[in-house]
């Protein structure tokens, strides 16, 4: 085990168990907090903890590029093209929201999000183009 947030200290199991019991905080299963993650799941948090970090810091150029990562990893995520369409939106790249929020819509979502689906509206509107189509 390595612990991030306390240098990269490596404590053992049972050091790690008794820092469960002393923070009172009860789970259904310790081992599953405790178990072996691949590379990739560590990358995915990684790129998750830098989508929060950009996000909070108001830096959308950054959240952009870090969702564009977790797209690699993830490309049947549509709830990821749906936030980096809006970010795109936001930061006036109306051709790449277009391809985001067309991407999301098609997904197969059952319940689309109402302000994805207004400004992709708009989107089709700008760009004269009428149900996605040139």
């Amino acid at each position: 085990f390595v612990d991030p947030f306390n240098g990269g200290e490596q404590p053992t199991h049972a050091e790690l168990l008794e820092r469960l019991d002393a923070s009172g905080v009860t789970l259904p299963s310790v081992d599953s907090l405790l178990a072996a993650v691949t590379r990739r799941q560590i990358l995915q948090r990684m790129l998750i903890n830098l989508c929060v970090a950009y996000q909070t810091k108001g830096d959308a150029v950054r959240w952009i590029a870090a969702l564009g990562f977790r797209l690699r990893l993830e490309p049947w995520n549509a709830a990821l093209y749906l936030e980096r369409g809006l970010l795109h939106y936001q930061q006036g790249e109306n051709r790449l929201a277009l391809a985001d929020l067309e991407r999301y819509v098609g997904s197969g979502e059952q319940e689309l999000n109402p302000r994805a689906l207004r400004v992709l509206d708009n989107l089709r509107l700008w760009l004269g183009r009428e149900g996605g189509k040139a």
